[in-house]
């Protein structure tokens, strides 16, 4: 399946590594597989909609490439990618409901080169 990567969420749980993957696992209802890639694990499952990316703060290789927090990576799939709109509400619900706090997001251009739809941070509602 295709997909555009489209938002990237700064998670700001001070909790383990695993316990954040269960966390976001739990929300999203799916199963993420944990992976080393390159000394930096990630966990990726898929929903119906998107492939959730879950980052690690920290880095095998060196300290020097650590990270203060985790990252969530929100890919859309190609077919739905028209209706972020809709896909952000939904994904703030899930972030809220499940108590994962989180500090920003960043919606990314979809495709190489596309100035029409540059890059657009967003927020927790208080």
């Amino acid at each position: 399946m295709e997909y555009y990567k489209i938002l990237s969420i700064v998670l700001t749980d001070d909790i383990s590594f695993e316990d954040i993957t269960n966390k976001i696992a739990i929300a999203f209802n799916i199963k993420l597989q944990t992976v080393n890639d390159d000394g930096r694990l990630l966990s990726v499952g898929e929903t119906e909609k998107y492939k959730v990316i879950v980052i690690d703060r920290y880095d095998d290789l060196s300290d020097l490439l650590c990270d203060e927090n985790y990252v969530l990576d929100i890919d859309l799939h190609q077919e739905i990618f028209q209706e972020k709109e809709i896909l952000e509400e939904e994904i703030i619900s899930i972030l809220k409901c499940n108590k994962i706090s989180w500090e920003r997001g960043i919606w990314a251009p979809w495709a190489p080169g596309d100035i029409t739809n540059g890059y657009r941070e967003i927020f927790p509602e208080n």
